[in-house]
């Protein structure tokens, strides 16, 4: 096949396979290599998928079982930027650690997820006399110069008020607090050490209190 041939079917990072205005499912084959040691088998990147959605990489590793005095895998320092890292243990321990100070042991059934922004470096190792090893690792493509804070949880119930630096239950309760805190009352304490005798004061309240 022609060089010029292989250009054409090469993916694109943002197409998807549509056949007359309809996406297509995607056979894509994986590639064997060898990664810290042990076999693995990469899925993406390829030419003919670069990306699905965000997920930029899949290498599935294992199942591989360590011989002898086999030190099982061993990736050394490595460096990662734009990205999330996914690893999904399914049999044997890897010990994770970055150059942010993390330190996990990522046992069967959980996940690490190390998100690398603009820098980061991690290594990954088999655990001593762990036989197995059996893991997928995927990437997340992150977007650019993005940082998101996703946060979520059950609703309280309850109303909430907001003044200032104050969270109640209540306008009494909040009046109150800031009252104690004008008046300097011993309610909220003292800060050793600050070099400035000027406390912060608050706004007049917006309600009669």
């Amino acid at each position: 096949m022609s060089n010029q041939i292989k250009d054409a079917m090469a993916s694109s990072s943002l197409d998807c396979p549509v056949v007359e205005g309809r996406r297509q499912v995607q056979h894509v084959p994986a590639r064997a290599a060898e990664v810290g040691g042990i076999p693995i088998h990469r899925v993406l990147p390829s030419r003919q998928r670069r990306l699905v959605g965000a997920w930029c990489f899949l290498d599935h590793a294992g199942p591989a079982v360590f011989k002898g005095d086999s030190r099982g895998m061993q990736v050394g320092p490595h460096p990662h930027i734009g990205l999330q890292t996914f690893t999904w243990m399914i049999t044997g321990e890897v010990l994770h650690r970055d150059s942010l100070g993390s330190e996990q042991v990522i046992r069967p059934g959980q996940v690490n997820l190390m998100t690398a922004g603009r820098g980061i470096s991690h290594t990954e190792q088999s655990l001593p006399d762990d036989p197995q090893l059996h893991a997928a690792q995927l990437w997340i493509a992150l977007p650019a110069g993005a940082r998101v804070l996703l946060i979520g949880g059950e609703p309280l119930g309850e109303e909430v008020l907001i003044w200032w630096n104050f969270v109640g239950h209540s306008k009494a309760e909040i009046a109150e607090a800031q009252r104690e805190w004008e008046a300097g009352g011993e309610r909220f304490g003292r800060v050793a050490g600050f070099r400035f005798e000027e406390r912060l004061m608050p706004p007049p309240l917006p309600w009669k209190g």
